[in-house]
């Protein structure tokens, strides 16, 4: 029984120690940073939740923007729609959500444009449930292309050349060490006067000297 009450009084510890985290607070509008990168234009737009707004080509559409709160880390997330207008049709380039903190984290990928949440701002609401996207004449993403890895085989020699310079070197590196030997038994059995002459043609058709 003391057991007992040891352990669930250890989990009210715990419990005081670590209080649960507050649930994040959803407001009604978001502050978005686009850029033209062809132009440099910079633009900052308001959007309220539950509406879009256009970019250049781009139909942007707010699902949603959540804030922690006050008492923690600063941290802005709006769920996001991108949507590309072309010629032949509309393709759909992001769905998801951008972070204030780290836009690098869930960035929306375009050669032209970039969009990324500044922050969450507007009153506490309760965002209304986001009806599925429908476009009018959407387009197919094209599928992604595997990186193909090239890998060039360096020219072998044909095996008869390979044999012939083996040999070769085989045949030089045995000339030169009979030499050396040579060069060595010379020095320490002759005398310096009567063997220098000796050591001295060994040593100039040595193959290092070639």
């Amino acid at each position: 029984m003391k057991r007992a009450w040891l352990v669930l009084g250890a989990a009210g510890l715990l419990s005081m120690a670590a209080p649960a985290r507050a649930e994040d607070i959803s407001l009604e509008q978001v502050v978005l940073r686009g850029l033209d990168k062809v132009t440099g234009r910079l633009s900052t737009m308001t959007v309220k939740v539950g509406e879009k707004t256009t970019f250049g080509a781009l139909d942007i559409y707010v699902r949603v923007c959540y804030a922690h709160p006050p008492e923690e880390t600063p941290e802005n997330a709006a769920y996001l729609d991108v949507v590309e207008n072309k010629e032949e049709g509309q393709l759909k380039l992001f769905s998801g959500f951008m972070f204030s903190s780290s836009p690098a984290l869930s960035a929306m990928d375009h050669a032209v444009y970039d969009v990324w949440v500044l922050k969450c701002q507007g009153e506490p609401f309760t965002a209304p449930k986001p009806e599925p996207l429908v476009l009018e004449s959407p387009i197919e993403p094209a599928p992604i292309q595997p990186k193909l890895k090239i890998i060039l085989e360096e020219e072998k020699k044909p095996a008869a050349d390979e044999e012939w310079e083996r040999q070769t070197d085989g045949e030089q590196d045995g000339e030169e060490l009979q030499i050396q030997e040579a060069v060595i038994f010379l020095e320490d059995r002759l005398p310096k006067e009567e063997g220098a002459a000796e050591i001295e043609s060994f040593r100039e058709i040595s193959p290092e000297n070639e």
